[in-house]
């Protein structure tokens, strides 16, 4: 049920983001002798935004990838032979 919250709170999000550029249009628009800009667009941006922010932080975080568990354990590796030189180093 979190995972499908999620997606709802992402089509939020996606449709605050069109609303904005539409807002950005009609200003643009007002520019150039168009009408007068359209401030319902921006107050339904934000109000998208917010709820799409709101029910994507309700969701979970996401399971870590496991694409760079190669990458991740060189570096662990790393890690690892530089702290036994230091304490070669310290004795």
């Amino acid at each position: 049920m979190k995972e499908f919250i999620s997606r709802i709170g992402t089509f939020f999000f996606l449709m605050g983001i069109g609303l904005f550029v539409l807002f950005i249009a009609s200003d643009i628009g007002r520019a150039h002798g168009g009408d007068p800009t359209n401030y319902t667009l921006l107050c339904g941006a934000v109000t998208l935004f917010m709820v799409g922010f709101l029910f994507r932080r309700a969701a979970s975080p996401p399971e870590a990838a496991e694409r760079f568990r190669y990458i991740r354990r060189i570096q662990e590796r790393r890690e690892a032979s530089k702290k036994e030189k230091n304490k070669e180093q310290k004795k």
